[in-house]
């Protein structure tokens, strides 16, 4: 059985350092807010957006053996999942110009794959069926 995706997922993300912790949540918050927004006018459902990662961490600069902290990173991941396929490279453009600088994993899958693993399941049953029947004939049982 061969299906053909319908869906695409991609992981955008957007990693800012800035002097405080609270400047660079506030404009990593900023950016991934704007980005949600803008998806909404290519029809991405908010329900199709899901924060996968969310990282604080200090950043350092090192000269003559001693490390000093020179800001904090915040780094954040969402994963998109969207419907309409001709949409994926425009979503991905309009990344770029909100200011993301992480694209990552674009995957193509379908949204309801448990309904063809069931019908896949049904024909290897009738398969293996008619198999057994053609050999069960050949023996004469």
């Amino acid at each position: 059985m061969v299906v053909i995706p319908d869906i695409a997922v991609v992981s955008f993300g957007y990693a800012v350092e800035q002097p405080t912790v609270a400047q660079a949540q506030a404009e990593n918050t900023k950016v991934m807010n704007i980005f949600a927004n803008s998806l909404k006018g290519f029809g991405v459902d908010p329900k199709d957006n899901q924060t996968t990662s969310y990282s604080i961490y200090p950043a350092y600069d090192y000269a003559n053996g001693k490390s000093t902290i020179r800001g904090y990173a915040v780094n954040q991941s969402l994963n998109v999942k969207i419907r309409k396929l001709s949409n994926v490279g425009p979503i991905i453009a309009s990344a770029g110009t909100v200011g993301l600088n992480q694209v990552n994993g674009i995957s193509f899958t379908v949204d309801n794959i448990e309904t063809y693993r069931a019908q896949a399941r049904v024909e290897a049953l009738k398969n293996a069926r008619s198999k057994a029947d053609a050999l069960a004939n050949v023996v004469g049982i």
